[in-house]
């Protein structure tokens, strides 16, 4: 989401910095990666570097926290990152909605109104907790910036810095080192900082981006779309009412999105709007007053407003992640896409791009390969921005679609709902919601290096090259229940082996090394669903990424130097990760 005008801001969620996360003379003169934009999507960045030892500053514009929620679902794939990198997300589940909050998306007249249909988020999926040890959960994102913050300051390896405005950069020829000048909003002074690495994360409306010269383009070269909304924050009581993550309000006078963060204290309602017919004076704090209470159906006796903002945004994907005049700059987040609201992809696609790119810097740093490995970040990261904005588009679609069943100005809700044809085409178009809410193959299905496997819901566990290593519970030497993407932690790669098929623990292939864990002896599998999946139940071995991403399988330890091999080339993104599987391998799936 892009900010674009506030109206006043009363929020209790604006934050200030803390002691050590404000001040105007606290920027180093070097450091080893340089972060522009301190959301959740920049202090990902850092946690993740951090945990590999790589210290970081993080530069941030603003002098305080934005106040409105902005993004608030953190799905599972998100989660199951941030659970590699050590952080314990329980206190954000507790001031977030329970499961059962969010197990729902309502479609009615009003809050107070006639209800169309309800279906079922993917936090309610049998499904999803099948297919992954975290549940998605839904919290504001002030909040868990902040606690994502005092996770990274922990570490000993951030420096965070408000009122710190990155203007550009420039890069030795020699030493290839970043020297990028910042503004000291407090004083209007400007500093120099060095860093190997430039990571920026500063949004849509990315400085960095146009200072590197990255096109940043409509997908499949479509016409730029704008879209604009207002938002209003406010406080009210709106317990009494059925449970639910999202209230689409539609009616023939308008249509209006609840957005639940605390259903006794805090919510946002946004609508969409054309400016060349309402312009931006219209939103005064009386008009959105009058539109929340139509769309609750009633006036709450506490009622009070915290904020508001008009904003805009429009699909578009970077042309590269990595900047051609200076390679170690990279773009994340939404400085590198921008998607519609519809589906809560934008910070978690951004999540994910962090763990593509740190591992890889990781990798390097190591020297386990060579700087045009990283290439491959935007080869891989973009296809997914790409597959994520399409289904945005879609979602989009199809509440339109919706919402031209409803919109008959000559008849009440009511009315419509009487009507048979009428109540049929609403029924109709409510079934197209389905993989807005769940779509649990787009978050946890995607395979790096091929096309999208199967539709937004269709995840199953399978053994393919490129995509996440199936979770399922198993149990270690030790009697630990883990879930098998904790058998690969992130600082090697990992080959998980069929029983009996080598007594090593680690090898190392030129100085790369790799975690052997063989089944039945470093962990079980009680059911033996997860082996046949993997096929460890014949002699067989599957090499993970330090991402959790699956490189391929062979037949015999011998075979491993030639898999790594080629995956470290680059040609083979372009080759297929099929280049990547023995002819004679055989991929299973439940």
């Amino acid at each position: 989401m892009v900010l674009q005008e506030s109206l006043g801001d009363k929020s209790p969620l604006m934050c200030a910095g803390s002691p050590r996360s404000f001040g105007h003379d606290g920027l180093p003169e070097s450091t080893t990666a340089l972060i522009v934009g301190g959301g959740p999507v920049g202090i990902t960045t850092a946690i993740a570097l951090a945990r590999y030892g790589i210290q970081s500053v993080i530069l941030e514009r603003h002098a305080t926290r934005m106040g409105q929620p902005k993004a608030h679902v953190i799905n599972n794939r998100s989660v199951e990152i941030l659970r590699q990198y050590g952080v314990d997300l329980t206190p954000m589940r507790k001031v977030g909605l329970s499961d059962e909050e969010a197990g729902q998306v309502i479609f009615a007249s009003s809050m107070n109104g006639l209800e169309y249909g309800v279906l079922n988020s993917s936090v309610a999926s049998s499904t999803a907790r099948d297919a992954s040890p975290e549940t998605m959960f839904n919290v504001a994102q002030p909040l868990l910036e902040e606690y994502l913050l005092q996770v990274a300051l922990e570490t000993g390896k951030v420096k965070h810095l408000r009122m710190h405005e990155w203007q550009n950069c420039t890069e030795d020829p020699t030493t290839k080192e970043i020297t990028s000048t910042v503004l000291l909003r407090e004083s209007d002074v400007t500093k120099l900082v060095t860093s190997k690495y430039l990571i920026a994360c500063d949004g849509a409306n990315s400085k960095s981006r146009d200072v590197l010269q990255i096109p940043f383009l409509s997908p499949n070269g479509s016409p730029e779309v704008i879209l604009n909304y207002a938002s209003i924050h406010f406080s009210a009581d709106l317990s009494h009412f059925k449970p639910g993550l999202l209230w689409f309000i539609l009616n023939p006078s308008g249509m209006g999105v609840f957005i639940a963060y605390n259903r006794k204290n805090s919510w946002v309602f946004t609508i969409q709007y054309d400016p060349s017919t309402t312009p931006s004076e219209t939103f005064t704090s009386d008009f959105l007053q009058t539109q929340v209470f139509k769309g609750i159906g009633m006036v709450p006796n506490d009622y009070k407003e915290l904020g508001v903002t008009l904003w805009k945004t429009s699909p578009k994907i970077a042309a590269n992640y990595r900047s051609k005049s200076i390679p170690h700059a990279f773009l994340a987040g939404d400085a590198a896409h921008s998607f519609p609201p519809t589906g809560g992809l934008g910070m978690n696609t951004g999540i994910g791009d962090i763990q593509n790119l740190v591992w890889k810097i990781h990798a390097l740093e190591k020297g386990w390969t060579g700087d045009s490995f990283l290439d491959t970040i935007t080869l891989e990261r973009w296809a997914v921005a790409n597959e994520n904005s399409k289904q945005s588009k879609v979602n989009e679609d199809n509440i339109f679609r919706l919402v031209s069943a409803i919109f008959k100005p000559a008849m009440t809700p009511e009315n419509l709902w009487a009507d048979q044809a009428s109540r049929k085409e609403i029924q109709s178009a409510l079934q197209y919601q389905h993989d807005h809410f769940d779509s649990l193959n787009l978050v946890l299905g995607y395979a790096y290096g091929r096309d999208h496997l199967r539709g937004p819901s269709d995840y199953r566990k399978e053994n393919v090259p490129g995509v996440r290593l199936p979770h399922e519970w198993v149990k270690t030497a030790a009697g630990d229940r883990v879930s098998t993407l904790d058998l690969i932690d992130g600082y090697t790669f990992v080959l998980l082996t069929s029983a009996g098929l080598t007594m090593k623990k680690q090898i190392d292939l030129q100085e790369v090394p790799i975690s052997v864990m063989q089944l039945e002896r470093d962990f079980f599998d009680e059911s033996g669903n997860w082996t046949a999946v993997l096929g460890l139940n014949g002699d067989a071995a599957v090499l993970v990424r330090p991402d959790q991403h699956i490189v391929g399988t062979v037949t015999s330890m011998e075979k491993v130097p030639s898999l790594l091999a080629a995956y470290w080339n680059p040609q083979h993104m372009s080759d297929g990760p099929d280049s990547l599987v023995e002819t004679t391998s055989i991929s299973f799936e439940i």
